[in-house]
C-alpha cells in the first residue's frame, strides 16, 4: 500500500483542490463525493496483446485480412476491448466501421452493414452531425484519399450503392450519381450490388486509410448480413481490414447462420483469431474496485471480496451494482474521514439479482411514470436515439404529467 502510495500519490492522498473541483459539478474524473469509473480495461492484458499482434501484421505491417472472434457472456468487456485499438488505427490514419445488430432485427435484410458504412461515408466526408471519434486524424486527408480511390473504382456504377448507403454520393461527387441505373430485378440485382459493394470496400481499405470492421452483437444477425460478411472476409483482394466479430456464444445454436458462415471462411485462406473473455479474477476485482474508490488495495478489499461474490467477475454487473449501493447509501462518501466507507453487513444482506440485466430492471421499475414511459418509447428506436428525438420524448412527457 505504501509502494502505491508513493508511485501514485494523486490517486491515494487527499487534495482539497481537487475536492472543490468535484464540488463544483464540472465534468472530469476523479472527484470525490461521487463515483468515477476509470476508463480502463482489468485483467485483459493477454487478450489487448493479441489483438495488437493481429493489428501490427494486418495495419501496420501492411497485411491482407484477417477474422477475430470475440465471444463471452453479456457485461465481459468485449466491446470495450476492441475499442482498445481506435486510438492505434486513428494514428494509422484508419477508420473504425462498427454495426451493432440488435434483438428485434430490422425491415430490410443487411440493413445494418450498409447503415454502418453510411455512417462511414457521413463521417470522413465531414458532415454535420458525423459521430468520427478521432478528432486528431483530419477528415479532409482521409476523405481526399478514399474519394479518389472511390471514384476511381466505380466511377458511375456507384449509383448501384447509393439508394441503400444514401453518403456515398457526398463521397463521389455528386456528378457522378446523375446518371441513370441500369434496370434490373430479382438475383441479379443482388448480385449487381454486392459485386459493387464489395469493390467499394476495396476502395476503402487501404494501407493509407486500414478499416477495422467491428460487427458488435452477432447472435442477432439476418443470415444475410452474415453472408456478405463472410463474402467479403473471403475476398482475397481485400487488403489492409480487420474483421472483428463480438458475440455471446451461448446464444449461438448449432441451426445459427453464424456457425456456416464461419465454417466457409477457412476456405478462403483468412487467418481466423479467437479471443474469449471471462469474468474477472478476484484480483482484478480488488484492482477495479481500488481504484474507483481511491482507496488501497488493503482496505478496498472487503467490499471488493463482496462485489465479485456477487457479480461473479462481471464488469458491467459490477459497475451497476456499485452504484445501486451508493444510490442506496450502503456506499457513501465521509467528508468527515474524506473516504468512502460502506456497510459490509448491509450490503451482504440486500438481495441478490440474477444478472446485470435483473439489476437494471429493478433499477428501472424504480423510476417514475414518467421517466419509464420516456424509456418505452426511446427503446423503440433500437440501440441508439438521436438527441433531438430524446427532448420530443421529454416535452411529450412534460405534457402528460
Amino acid at each position: 500500500d505504501l509502494k502505491l502510495m508513493l508511485n501514485q500519490p494523486d490517486r491515494y492522498l487527499w487534495d482539497p483542490a481537487r475536492v472543490a473541483g468535484s464540488n463544483s459539478g464540472g465534468g472530469g474524473g476523479g472527484g470525490e463525493g461521487r463515483l468515477v469509473f476509470p476508463d480502463k480495461l482489468y485483467g485483459r492484458d493477454q487478450h489487448v496483446r493479441e489483438l495488437l499482434k493481429i493489428f501490427q501484421r494486418v495495419i501496420v505491417a501492411g497485411g491482407q485480412r484477417e477474422f477475430v472472434k470475440i465471444t463471452g457472456f453479456a457485461g465481459t468487456g468485449k466491446t470495450t476491448l476492441i475499442n482498445q485499438l481506435r486510438e492505434p488505427l486513428a494514428a494509422k490514419g484508419g477508420n473504425f466501421v462498427t454495426a451493432k445488430f440488435e434483438k428485434l432485427g430490422h425491415v430490410q435484410p443487411m440493413q445494418v452493414i450498409f447503415n454502418a458504412f453510411d455512417e462511414y461515408c457521413r463521417d470522413i466526408s465531414g458532415i454535420e452531425g458525423c459521430s468520427r471519434k478521432t478528432p486528431e486524424i483530419p477528415n479532409l486527408t482521409c476523405y481526399c484519399t478514399v474519394r479518389e480511390s472511390v471514384r476511381k473504382t466505380l466511377g458511375s456504377n456507384g449509383t448501384v450503392l447509393t439508394d441503400l448507403i444514401p453518403n456515398l454520393r457526398h463521397v463521389i461527387g455528386e456528378e457522378l450519381t446523375e446518371s441513370q441505373n441500369v434496370a434490373v430485378e430479382g438475383i441479379e440485382a443482388s448480385n449487381r450490388f454486392i459485386y459493387f459493394f464489395r469493390l467499394l470496400v476495396r476502395a476503402i481499405a487501404s494501407p493509407s486509410s486500414p478499416v477495422i470492421l467491428f460487427l458488435d452483437d452477432v447472435q442477432w444477425a439476418d443470415s444475410a448480413a452474415l453472408e456478405l460478411v463472410s463474402t467479403l472476409a473471403s475476398d482475397a483482394e481485400l487488403k489492409c481490414m480487420i474483421f472483428v466479430a463480438a458475440y455471446r456464444e451461448e446464444e449461438i445454436a448449432p441451426e445459427h447462420p453464424l456457425n456456416a458462415e464461419m465454417a466457409k471462411l477457412p476456405l478462403s485462406g483468412i487467418p481466423i483469431n479467437s479471443i474469449g473473455t471471462g469474468n474477472l479474477a478476484v484480483v482484478d476485482q480488488i484492482t477495479f474496485v481500488s481504484d474507483v474508490l481511491r482507496l488501497s488495495p488493503r482496505i478496498s478489499r472487503p467490499l471488493a471480496d463482496l462485489v465479485h461474490a456477487k457479480t461473479t467477475g462481471n464488469s458491467l454487473f459490477a459497475v451497476q451494482l456499485l452504484r445501486s449501493i451508493n444510490e442506496e447509501g450502503l456506499l457513501r462518501y465521509s467528508a468527515r474521514t474524506r473516504r468512502w466507507e460502506w456497510d459490509v453487513d448491509a450490503i451482504q444482506a440486500r438481495p441478490v439479482d440474477d444478472s446485470v440485466v435483473g439489476l437494471l430492471t429493478r433499477k428501472m421499475l424504480n423510476l417514475d411514470d414518467r421517466m419509464q414511459w420516456m424509456l418505452k418509447v426511446a427503446s423503440c428506436f433500437g440501440s441508439q436515439c438521436e438527441r433531438n428525438v430524446l427532448t420530443q420524448l421529454l416535452q411529450s412527457g412534460q405534457k402528460q404529467s
